[in-house]
């Protein structure tokens, strides 16, 4: 049985240098005890990568992006049996012998529901999560929980491959959110979300989950310097690890 850690990596190429993607690379060489065989980049591939690399032009949409990535690795003929799907700013922050599946509190009905009451306008992510995680409902008749807490997933991939040649064309999409017809290792548990906002690194460090997600301004502040700080040497999906330099 393989698996694969797949980063999709979207935006600007090479800009500015995917700074988080090298420390969440650091931080699962250090923490992640399970067996890889390969670690993908598919999309806009940074040039210091030195794992598996399967470029593609990024759609500016990003949950479009997101799909094309997936839909164009698990196609590819040497796919691993398994595949965990990370973000370029995902950080496992402990060792820990299994991909820990992190679940909202919320089924798919409630959580929309609560999201559409506060009045707010709801943003490309919102939809993408209420979109998906609906038509998972109506394809197994289910209310299946939300799964898109910033933080990684393991998938079959030839279910994950079966799930999205089956997802409607054109439609809003997060991929947390095939995890009820796809993912590996169970319903999971509801640990709260990883994704680090400008002032909340300690709250996030701890909940009971060894992961955390980041955005461009946490990154600048906060969580950059913490990361920096903790893994501060290249690792072997780097092309400058001292192994790898000429």
């Amino acid at each position: 049985m393989t698996t694969d850690l797949v980063y999709v990596v979207g935006g600007e190429p090479d800009s500015p240098g995917r700074e988080e993607m090298r420390y969440s690379l650091r931080s699962f060489a250090a923490n992640l005890n399970i067996e890889i065989r390969d670690v993908w980049a598919v999309g806009d591939v940074p040039a210091w990568f030195a794992g598996a690399r399967l470029p593609l032009t990024p759609h500016a949409d990003k949950f479009r992006n997101q799909r094309q990535s997936l839909e164009s690795y698990v196609n590819l003929p040497g796919a691993a049996d398994r595949v965990v799907v990370l973000n370029d700013d995902m950080f496992a922050t402990e060792p820990h012998n299994e991909i820990v599946v992190c679940r909202n509190r919320s089924r798919v009905s409630k959580w929309a529901a609560a999201e559409k009451a506060d009045g707010r306008t709801l943003n490309a992510w919102h939809r993408a999560v209420i979109a998906t995680g609906t038509w998972v409902g109506e394809t197994t008749d289910t209310d299946p929980f939300v799964y898109e807490c910033h933080t990684p997933l393991m998938f079959d991939t030839k279910r994950l491959r079966d799930a999205l040649a089956a997802y409607p064309t054109g439609q809003p999409f997060a991929v947390g959110e095939l995890y009820p017809l796809a993912g590996i290792g169970g319903e999971g548990d509801h640990r709260g979300n990883a994704k680090v906002k400008a002032e909340s690194l300690a709250s996030k460090l701890a909940n009971p989950m060894p992961y955390l997600s980041g955005n461009p301004d946490s990154w600048r502040g906060a969580l950059g310097a913490w990361a920096r700080e903790q893994w501060p040497t290249p690792c072997h999906w780097e092309r400058d690890h001292p192994a790898l330099v000429a």
